[in-house]
């Protein structure tokens, strides 16, 4: 979920809270903590795949960033006159409910997590709503700006229950259209498969996936399930992509594919696209241009792609663009 989201959930719980200025500021940090590493994009684009939604967005990361902001307030309250250690141990408690609600709200979305990191790599991810969800925005921005206004405690605390609810019935509602979602893609076209959600709480993408020796098939449905009907149907056909990891002489489309796999950015970018699919051209005689791409992004104006080009000699160069069409 986009972090101007996750700050307005600190904003209007820690004045439900009723936590002072300073307890307030820290905890709305808490709930924006894991996206520290979009520092990364002072690194580039390439940096941002690599690093984004990575170690921060575990829960060994959430923990340690939230004894850090716990620390950082022992630190700024050790002095005071009225300083409480049991006030301390509430405040890290609150940090840790704030950074792992952070962590809860980015598994709803389409972009899976390696939360068990570093005992293990696997990601997960419960695709519920979108990287953006206006609804869910829309609650909260409301909520911190009637609050702003009506700054009497009993309004505030209102404020921040009613939302929580509101907001706990919209993904209610938005798990039940998913299963819509993949009810009217079984009834209509007989095929199984999975959802991904979109901006729109009533349009669904539901994905059927196919593979042998030679393609990777994805069907992509388009639903509405206020309709429960199928508004479009998207097929994106690209080469078998095994995990294997294939060695020189890189003399087919096939053994390209599986040698870019060698390379770091490669891997990162892989591990985060939903539905990854691969161009590849053969450039001279003996050189590769490899570009991956997400066909779930497909549709949208912020598509982005990795291009990876293998020299005769082994070497690969990467770098990122912004359309597979561009290349």
């Amino acid at each position: 979920m986009d972090l101007i989201s996750h700050g307005l959930v600190g904003i209007v719980i820690g004045r439900g809270l009723n936590l002072d200025k300073k307890s307030w500021v820290l905890f709305v940090a808490a709930c924006m903590l894991p996206d520290f590493d979009g520092v990364s994009i002072l690194g580039g684009i390439d940096a941002v795949f690599q690093y984004h939604r990575g170690v921060t967005h575990s829960i060994v990361g959430v923990i340690v960033g939230a004894l850090v902001l716990g620390l950082l307030y022992l630190v700024m309250t050790v002095q005071l006159s009225n300083f409480q250690k049991n006030k301390v141990l509430l405040m890290l408690c609150l940090f840790m409910i704030g950074a792992f609600g952070h962590l809860f709200l980015d598994l709803l979305t389409p972009w899976s997590m390696a939360i068990r990191w570093p005992f293990s790599d696997s990601r997960t991810v419960f695709d519920i709503t979108s990287f953006f969800d206006p609804v869910f925005f829309a609650i909260f921005l409301l909520a911190a700006v009637v609050g702003h206004y009506r700054k009497d405690r009993k309004t505030v605390k209102v404020l921040a229950v009613v939302s929580l609810c509101l907001v706990a019935t919209f993904f209610g509602i938005r798990y039940y259209e998913k299963g819509v979602a993949l009810a009217t893609v079984q009834k209509e076209a007989g095929e199984e498969g999975y959802g991904l959600p979109t901006a729109l709480p009533h349009i669904w993408s539901v994905v059927v996936q196919r593979e042998d020796e030679k393609a990777r098939i994805y069907y992509i449905y388009t639903v509405n399930t206020l309709s429960q009907s199928i508004l479009e149907t998207r097929t994106v056909e690209t080469l078998p992509l095994l995990d294997t990891v294939s060695d020189p002489p890189v003399d087919t489309p096939e053994k390209a594919v599986s040698y870019s796999r060698k390379d770091e950015k490669i891997q990162a970018f892989l591990a985060k696209a939903r539905l990854p699919a691969v161009v590849v051209t053969q450039v001279g005689e003996e050189n590769w241009q490899v570009l991956w791409y997400d066909a779930f992004m497909g549709n949208e104006t912020r598509h982005s792609g990795i291009t990876a080009l293998i020299g005769e000699d082994g070497t690969i160069t990467v770098h990122y663009a912004f359309s597979p069409d561009s290349e």
